[in-house]
């Protein structure tokens, strides 16, 4: 029953693909199906039904990208609540607040900025935008 087409059909690679195949696909459903292929190109070992890095410096970027979107989503968070204390202030003609509240927003834009969080551009244009609508409310 052993020919060379049964052989080559039968190669390690297309058995190791199988049992990934069947064994992905049993804890994924469906959905892995057309992802398949991207699994199997990248080194991984199956843990309990999910997906781990097989090297150490993968874990460890993991872990180190996990902390850095912590960080980032955090500083984001700064900014909108400043750049809305600000606004407010501006609505509401508070000029007593509005410098010391702006100020506050310039710097949370800036540090981002600086730090990568957003982009240079985008921090302009908020820090441009925040200030026209200052200087509007001051002249009315």
């Amino acid at each position: 029953m052993h020919n060379a087409s049964t052989e080559q059909f039968f190669s390690p690679f297309f058995a190791d693909f199988i049992l990934r195949s069947h064994f992905l696909h049993a804890i994924m459903g469906e959905v892995f199906s057309s992802h398949l292929h991207k699994t199997l190109k990248t080194p991984c070992n199956h843990k309990g039904g999910v997906i781990v890095p097989s090297k150490d410096t993968a874990e460890k970027r993991i872990k180190q990208s996990e902390k850095r979107h912590e960080r980032n989503v955090a500083t984001k968070s700064k900014i909108k609540t400043a750049f809305r204390k600000a606004l407010e202030a501006v609505d509401q003609g508070k000029t007593d607040e509005v410098t010391e509240l702006v100020k506050t927003a310039v710097v949370a834009i800036d540090t981002a900025a600086t730090k990568k969080i957003m982009h240079k551009n985008k921090a302009a244009r908020k820090k441009s935008r925040l200030m026209k609508k200052m200087n509007e409310a001051a002249k009315k």
